[in-house]
């Protein structure tokens, strides 16, 4: 049964605020004065659950697989047909990921699609996309070139993931064709 939040917020002596909520939660996934967690910190105080934000910085959905592969980095993050990824692999190949695009001029705001059905590619590449500070424009894998450009020029994306497909469904040519138009 959930209940209404009983949100407060104090202004901490560098300049972040800390807003708390009085569900008894454990998150989890970040501690207060984490290093390399210089956004938003989450962690649990006596049961009620402390968010601290810096006023200039966001955190992402990266930060917190960079936190589950910093304390569990052999612990599963993903099976799939077999094959079994941990935090720290997963987090390893995403920083890879981030790197390149980081390297080919991605920055920050950017706009990045990615066009993967569900296998452990998309993750790996979605959590890269994050870690660069771009925003990801995830596509529908049945999607025609036509739609694929429509997307691609809409949200102004500076590149495109895309995954090789299958003769059932050529994903690449698609997207091939897409930026041809």
């Amino acid at each position: 049964v959930a209940r209404p939040s009983q949100h407060r917020a104090t202004e901490r002596s560098d300049g972040g605020l800390v807003f708390h909520d009085e569900h008894d939660i454990d998150s989890g996934l970040l501690s207060p004065g984490s290093s390399g967690v210089h956004a938003i910190s989450i962690g649990s105080n006596r049961g009620i659950l402390s968010i601290v934000a810096h006023r200039a910085s966001m955190l992402n959905l990266s930060a917190v697989l960079e936190q589950h592969a910093r304390r569990r980095p052999e612990a599963e993050a993903l099976v799939c047909a077999g094959k079994r990824l941990t935090y720290g692999q997963l987090d390893a190949w995403a920083s890879q990921i981030a790197n390149g695009l980081a390297a080919s001029g991605i920055r920050r705001g950017d706009h990045v699609a990615l066009l993967c059905p569900n296998l452990p590619y998309f993750p790996a590449v979605y959590f890269g996309i994050l870690k660069t500070g771009a925003a990801v424009v995830p596509l529908n894998v049945l999607l025609k070139p036509r739609e694929i450009a429509y997307h691609l020029r809409d949200s102004d994306a500076k590149a495109l993931f895309c995954f090789q497909g299958t003769t059932e469904l050529p994903m690449a040519e698609a997207a091939k064709a897409a930026v041809a138009v």
